[in-house]
């Protein structure tokens, strides 16, 4: 393409182009765009009277894909140029019109076939005009694209995105709705990348009025296990945000029960072990049917809490009566909670040393009962295991790390724990038992 018929398409001026009528569809840069690519790339005001000289003159162009396989109307849904989508669209229409009129043919089916097949048509990594319109964040146009073919469920493109996806990653609330509300929404693909769904995004970028939409449409998304196992609820706990626990908890108050792929941590593990006391509490006040549940180690959330070493946190679970029980419970090392905080080396806090309640009453008493040399008795891949709660924030691998989280040190857990632990701690328990 010469510079001047380059510049000509940039401006939208078409009369450059009339000596060049029998051979407009072979205009193109060595990327393949053509001078309808031109425009609608560069042109801060589309000029919809340049689309149409250009289409009545060469209908090919309509549809004509450059080098990265994306045709006008995958580039004015990058640009987010509506005005040049609707123009397109339209002139789509009329193509056929004009045809159909010739042959005496009915024009509707036609018509509505050449509108879909322009818009289903997909680039080189697969996306339609409205992935690329979502991922850009260009909402108006990607509304517009889902009003013209409400039938049509987009697959993933080669990353695993959908449009719903993208949609929810790019906070496009109105082309959510717009795609969950369309005549053929219960064909809608919820899925994404690494086996997350939609909610997963949603939660991700704390969203609760996508959330709330999603949940209504399709419940059961609550339950799905996206990485590493983890359902919304384990994402919202991680990431703290009690507003987003409570919502998905008054949708199905049975997911705090599901444990991750991995190490069996159910979200309320995660809460504590992040330190976050408020999505701890929420999930503790609706749910305290699950609050005794343990991981694979059969640690409780008050191992959690020790590990957190976040006092507000360890507090609220003390000060919860109905949670007494958990500071008596053992691990399958045979360890209690008291135990692990003495291995951190961990000064007793004011609230339990000053504390009077039951539960900090047995606290005290179960600490200063541990011998001054106690061991701890861990699994051989103790260290591994630790390392990666470390590097992990709790163990888990591929979501964000936070190495703020203290852990205990590996290098003083690996002997066998010793006689006479194990017998105080069988006496000790059945002195708190009786």
């Amino acid at each position: 393409m010469e510079d001047d018929l380059r510049e000509a398409a940039a401006h939208g001026i078409f009369d450059p182009f009339n000596e060049h009528l029998d051979h407009l569809d072979c205009i193109v840069t060595p990327n393949g765009d053509t001078i309808l690519h031109i425009h609608v790339s560069c042109a801060r005001v589309v000029s919809t009277n340049f689309i149409k000289q250009v289409l009545v003159n060469c209908a090919k162009l309509l549809s004509q894909e450059n080098s990265d396989g994306n045709t006008p109307l995958h580039i004015a849904a990058r640009h987010g140029h509506t005005d040049a989508a609707e123009k397109l669209i339209k002139q789509a229409e009329a193509l056929h019109d004009a045809i159909d009129i010739q042959s005496g043919e009915v024009v509707t089916k036609k018509k509505m076939a050449a509108v879909r097949d322009m818009l289903r048509k997909v680039n080189k990594k697969k996306e339609t005009a409205l992935h690329v319109a979502c991922s850009t964040k260009w909402k108006k146009f990607g509304s517009c694209e889902s009003k013209e073919d409400p039938h049509f469920t987009c697959s993933a493109n080669d990353s695993g995105e959908t449009p719903l996806y993208l949609a929810v990653d790019n906070t496009c609330t109105n082309i959510v709705a717009e795609l969950l509300n369309n005549p053929n929404s219960q064909s809608l693909e919820y899925g994404g990348p690494d086996d997350d769904t939609v909610l997963h995004m949603a939660v991700e970028r704390w969203d609760t009025e996508v959330v709330l939409m999603l949940l209504e449409k399709q419940s059961s998304l609550a339950a799905k296990k996206g990485r590493y196992g983890w359902t919304p609820l384990h994402l919202s706990a991680y990431e703290g945000s009690s507003s987003m626990v409570a919502t998905l908890l008054d949708k199905d108050k049975s997911i705090a029960s599901i444990t991750d792929g991995t190490e069996k941590f159910t979200a309320l593990h995660m809460a504590a072990l992040q330190g976050f006391k408020h999505a701890m509490n929420e999930i503790i006040s609706k749910c305290p049917d699950f609050c005794k549940l343990t991981d694979r180690r059969g640690n409780n959330i008050l191992h959690s809490a020790v590990y957190s070493q976040n006092e507000e946190v360890l507090k609220a679970i003390l000060e919860n009566s109905s949670l007494i029980s958990l500071i008596i419970g053992k691990d399958d090392r045979g360890n209690t909670r008291v135990h692990a905080f003495m291995a951190l080396n961990l000064p007793l806090p004011s609230f339990i040393i000053d504390g009077d309640t039951d539960a900090f009453i047995l606290w005290k008493k179960l600490y200063y009962n541990i011998p001054k040399d106690f061991t701890i008795k861990v699994e051989n891949n103790s260290s591994q295991w630790i390392d990666n709660q470390h590097s992990l924030g709790f163990g888990i691998s591929g979501r964000p790390s936070d190495p703020s989280i203290p852990v205990v040190d590996s290098n003083n857990l690996n002997a066998p724990i010793s006689k006479s632990l194990s017998e105080f701690m069988e006496t000790n328990l059945e002195d708190v038992s009786d």
